[in-house]
C-alpha cells in the first residue's frame, strides 16, 4: 500500500499534551500500515465545542489548518469533533478529502442497524442542537432513535472524569436500547473514542468509535482516489 498522510485537526485550544498523544496513539493503532497520521489543534478558538457559538469561533482556525495541510502534501484531513464544525466550508477551501468525525460516525451507525442513539455530554433537556445539524445534513432523522445526555456539565468535565463518564454512558445507552429501540450507539463526543473497547464489553449493540470511523473513512477515500464533489462543495471565489 502506498503511503497515506492524514492530518487530524482538533478544533479546540489548550489540549493537554498527554491527551493529544493518547489520541494519536489510538489512531495509529487503528491505521493501515502505510498510513502516517499527524495531529494538531487550532491556535485560537474555544476550549470545547458545546454550542453553535463555540463552533463558529473554531472555524477560522480549522480553515487555516486545512489550507496549510493541502499545501504540505497531506492526502486527507479529519475534522476531529463530533459536531463537525466548518466541515462544508473546509471542503470548499481545499481539494483533498475532508472527513467529519460526526458525519462518519452517523453514516456508519446507520448502516449497522435500523435505529441508532447518540449519547452525549449534556444534561437531559439541554442537548446541544449541534447534533441536529449533522443529522439533518445527512437526512438521517428517521434513523435516530434518541439523543441522550449523561448529565455532565461540560466536555471539560468529561475529559477530567472519564471513569465517571463511562459509567453514565453505559446507563444511558442501556436506556436508549431498552426504552428508545436503539440498535447502535454513537458517542456524541470524540473523547469517548479511547473508551469504546471497554464500553463494547458492557453493551449488546455496536458502539461506534468516532475517531476510528473518521480515520477509516479518510483512508478509504484516499485509497479509492475519491474526494468531495466540487459541484456540492464549490471552490470559493475569494479565499
Amino acid at each position: 500500500m502506498n503511503r497515506i498522510r492524514i492530518l487530524v485537526i482538533r478544533p479546540i485550544v489548550n489540549v493537554p499534551e498527554e491527551l493529544q498523544q493518547k489520541r494519536l496513539d489510538h489512531l495509529r493503532r487503528l491505521a493501515f500500515s502505510g498510513t502516517e497520521i499527524e495531529i494538531t489543534s487550532i491556535e485560537k478558538g474555544p476550549v470545547a465545542i458545546e454550542t453553535e457559538y463555540n463552533a463558529a469561533l473554531a472555524v477560522p482556525g480549522i480553515l487555516r489548518k486545512a489550507r496549510q495541510a493541502e499545501k504540505e502534501g497531506f492526502d486527507a484531513i479529519i475534522n476531529s469533533c463530533a459536531a463537525d464544525p466548518g466541515l462544508y466550508a473546509c471542503r470548499q477551501a481545499v481539494s483533498i478529502p475532508v472527513v467529519g468525525t460526526g458525519e462518519s460516525s452517523h453514516l456508519l451507525a446507520a448502516s449497522l442497524g435500523r435505529k441508532y442513539s447518540i449519547i452525549t455530554v449534556g444534561k437531559q433537556g439541554r442537548i446541544p442542537r449541534l447534533y441536529d445539524n449533522v443529522i439533518r445534513n445527512l437526512n438521517l432523522e428517521s434513523k435516530v432513535a434518541s439523543i441522550r445526555g449523561i448529565g455532565m456539565s461540560s466536555v471539560l468535565e468529561l475529559r477530567e472524569n472519564l471513569n465517571k463518564a463511562k459509567k453514565l454512558f453505559i446507563e444511558e445507552s442501556k436506556k436508549a436500547i431498552i426504552e428508545d429501540g436503539a440498535d447502535v450507539i454513537v458517542p456524541g463526543c470524540a473523547y469517548f473514542s479511547e473508551l469504546v473497547a471497554e464500553l463494547q464489553k458492557e453493551l449488546e449493540v455496536p458502539i461506534i468509535d468516532p475517531a476510528g470511523a473518521a480515520l477509516k473513512m479518510a483512508e478509504t477515500l484516499v485509497c479509492l482516489g475519491l474526494t468531495h464533489s466540487k459541484i456540492a462543495f464549490p471552490c470559493p471565489s475569494y479565499i
